[in-house]
């Protein structure tokens, strides 16, 4: 079964929870729980109301050397 339709948008964001809580105000619906990916991002998936889905990230801070 496919998880997501044929298009899928991935937008980066400052913050993913706010996104998040913004996007649920709008009429978004939680596909999945915010995860820390392996590449260090913090992902989240959404489903729009005309049912796209949407992944929201924050990419994480990288040490400086």
């Amino acid at each position: 079964e496919r998880v997501s339709g044929q298009i899928r948008f991935a937008f980066e964001v400052a913050d993913v929870r706010a996104a998040l809580a913004r996007a649920l105000q709008y009429g978004a619906t939680l596909v999945h729980e915010p995860v820390l990916t392996p590449w260090g991002d913090l992902n989240v998936r959404l489903r729009s109301p005309e049912g796209l889905q949407i992944t929201l990230f924050q990419a994480q801070e990288k040490e400086r050397n």
